[in-house]
């Protein structure tokens, strides 16, 4: 399964409308490890203190801890990645979602600053779509990845979080 595969919103940090009110509404919940213990990659998942299913930092620069965790909706089908951001005024916004059949091969992590080469600048996918030929992190970004190899960074530009395809 491919990222591309997955419905992704580009969350307004002054977001909270829609996006949170379905979040609230249908009864989002925080996936456990526990669901995940007869995965195959419950293994590499156990190496890590979150299960790979939250991150945490500053990915807004405030100064405040802000975290991002992997979460599934409250009628089981689909898993999201929804970040809170530790200002009072942020909701949380939902970045990633997909079907909960995918969750058990999907992780997040956290991305140290610095300057990111996109999968496309490297020449993965048509170059016609290739709008973000590199993706720089100012804070700490966030990392969605499947356990197979694809991954996309998300870094906050000061008024939104950015979406990028580092690796397919």
């Amino acid at each position: 399964m491919s990222l591309t595969a997955l419905t992704v919103f580009l969350a307004s940090g002054l977001a909270g409308g829609a996006e949170a009110l379905a979040m609230r509404a249908e009864g989002w919940t925080p996936v456990s490890v526990a669901a995940l213990a007869g995965s195959p990659d419950n293994g590499v998942r156990r190496a890590d203190p979150n299960g790979y299913l939250k991150a945490e930092g500053d990915f807004d620069g405030d100064g405040r801890e802000d975290s991002a965790r992997l979460m599934q909706s409250g009628d089981e089908l689909r898993y999201g990645l929804v970040v809170e951001l530790s200002s009072r005024c942020r909701a949380p916004m939902l970045l990633a979602d997909g079907p909960r059949s995918d969750h058990p091969r999907i992780g997040v992590d956290e991305v140290p600053r610095g300057e990111y080469v996109t999968a496309c600048s490297r020449g993965h996918g048509r170059a016609s779509d290739c709008t973000i030929r590199s993706l720089r992190v100012e804070h700490v970004g966030i990392e969605l990845f499947t356990f197979e190899a694809s991954t996309t960074y998300f870094a906050w530009n000061g008024r939104e979080f950015v979406e990028a395809a580092i690796s397919d």
